[in-house]
């Protein structure tokens, strides 16, 4: 149950549903799930077990998103909440909720648009971003977990990863090195160090980088593109090959296969 204790790991719920674009403050959950506030001293503080083990409740996304007490007591400040009421509260701005939603307890489905003065979204939001994210990494584990193992150090038993920083750049981990890398063009020429990969992997991260940014799919030709003896050029075996393009392949991240009319 939640908790008044305000230790780390514990979380404030915001009522994206209830904040409307003129509130000065974003509301907060008030303890035991019981009502709402603007004010941090009145909010309730939840333990991440709870939180976690009630997700769609806590942190549907459409209508709660959970966030780190620490970051809201560090992100609030006075804020006229009502006329002539004044106290220490989450502001109602894009800024404060830049942070806030970059920070959530757990990334769903269901996209948070909360309402402030100049709000507005897009496909290519902060959230879509790290949903996105998220599920290139699922591809990039099964690609590591079958064949000849690529995106996984067995020296260092590590698996690499992509990642959206604050500003929506994207980041590729290298299993080998460690090293964060760099996605996109820059004027340096964008050397990629520490990248342990060929080519062709490379190219593969840079497609990943494009949907994480854009949500342009894939086709499923990239999953081991084929040679003409029916081999593939990531040099998988046949078996582990295909195991890959079934689980990978109808995932988001790739264009799927239209059904033709009867």
């Amino acid at each position: 149950m939640p908790t008044e204790n305000k230790q780390a790991g514990t979380f404030v719920v915001l009522s994206v549903k209830h904040t409307h674009r003129r509130h000065k403050a974003i509301t907060l959950w008030r303890p035991d799930d019981k009502g709402y506030c603007w004010k941090l001293a009145s909010a309730g503080i939840y333990e991440k077990a709870c939180v976690l083990e009630h997700l769609g409740y806590y942190n549907s996304g459409c209508s709660n998103v959970a966030v780190p007490f620490d970051l809201v007591e560090r992100l609030s400040r006075e804020v006229e909440y009502d006329t002539k009421e004044f106290g220490l509260c989450l502001p109602n701005d894009g800024s404060t909720w830049k942070q806030l939603l970059a920070s959530v307890i757990r990334p769903n489905d269901y996209e948070p648009k909360p309402e402030y003065p100049g709000s507005r979204y897009s496909e290519n939001s902060m959230w879509m971003k790290r949903r996105r994210c998220e599920q290139v990494n699922q591809i990039i584990r099964i690609i590591a977990d079958h064949g000849r193992r690529f995106f996984f150090s067995q020296a260092v038993n590590r698996y690499a990863s992509m990642e959206v920083d604050a500003l929506g750049k994207v980041w590729f981990i290298d299993d080998y090195s460690g090293k964060r890398i760099f996605t996109h063009e820059t004027v340096w020429g964008g050397r990629w160090r520490g990248f342990t990969h060929g080519g062709t992997l490379k190219d593969l991260v840079k497609e990943f980088r494009d949907y994480i940014c854009t949500g342009k799919q894939l086709h499923p030709g990239y999953l081991g593109p084929e040679r003409f003896d029916d081999s593939n050029i990531w040099g998988y075996d046949k078996a582990g090959m295909q195991v890959v393009r079934d689980a990978a392949g109808p995932l988001p991240v790739f264009r799927q296969p239209t059904s033709k009319a009867a």
